[in-house]
C-alpha cells in the first residue's frame, strides 16, 4: 500500500519517481488543493491557477526522475510553483517588449507604420494582449515597462 499521508510522502514520492502511475494520481489528489491555493494568491485568476496546476504536475511528472534527490518536497513544490509562474510572467513580459520595439522600430512585418490605419490596428493588438495578461502579470509589466524599474524594485514592489 502507498502512503499517503503528507508528512510521511517519501515512499509515495519514490513510486512516482519510477513511472508509477497511480503513486502519481494519489500525489496528484494530495497536493492539487494547496497547487492552487498558491496559484491563485500570485495570479487572482481562477482559470491561470488551474493552468498553473496543470503544468506543475506535468513538470513534476516529466521530471519524476529528479524526485528521489528531493529532501523535502513541500519546500521543492513551492519552488517548481514559483518558477513556473514568474517564467511566465518573464515570458509575456519580454513578448511585449518585444512587440513594442517592432513597433517603435516600424519593422513589423514590411508594413510602413506612418499609415495611421495600420499603426491604429497594431496598437489595438498590443493592448487587447495587454488586456489578456492576468491582474499580477499587468501589475509587473506596469512597474517594468511603465514605471521602468529593475527586477529587484520589481521583486522588493511585489
Amino acid at each position: 500500500m502507498l502512503q499517503s499521508d503528507p508528512n510521511n510522502n517519501r515512499p509515495l514520492i519514490l513510486q512516482v519517481s519510477k513511472g508509477d502511475e497511480f503513486a502519481f494520481h494519489i500525489l496528484f489528489d494530495q497536493y492539487r488543493d494547496r497547487v492552487f491555493s498558491i496559484a491563485w494568491r500570485i495570479t487572482g485568476v481562477r482559470s491561470a491557477a488551474e493552468d498553473v496546476v496543470q503544468e506543475v504536475f506535468i513538470k513534476l511528472w516529466i521530471n519524476r526522475e529528479k524526485l528521489p534527490e528531493v529532501e523535502n518536497f513541500n519546500a521543492y513544490l513551492n519552488t517548481v510553483i514559483r518558477n513556473h509562474i514568474f517564467n511566465n510572467l518573464r515570458r509575456i513580459a519580454y513578448e511585449q517588449t518585444f512587440l513594442e520595439e517592432l513597433i517603435k522600430q516600424g519593422s513589423l512585418n514590411t508594413h510602413d507604420f506612418s499609415d495611421p490605419v495600420l499603426y491604429n490596428e497594431l496598437q489595438n493588438l498590443v493592448h487587447k494582449a495587454i488586456k489578456q495578461l492576468l491582474p499580477q502579470q499587468k501589475r509587473v509589466f506596469q512597474l517594468s515597462r511603465v514605471d521602468g524599474l529593475t527586477h529587484a524594485q520589481i521583486a522588493s514592489t511585489l
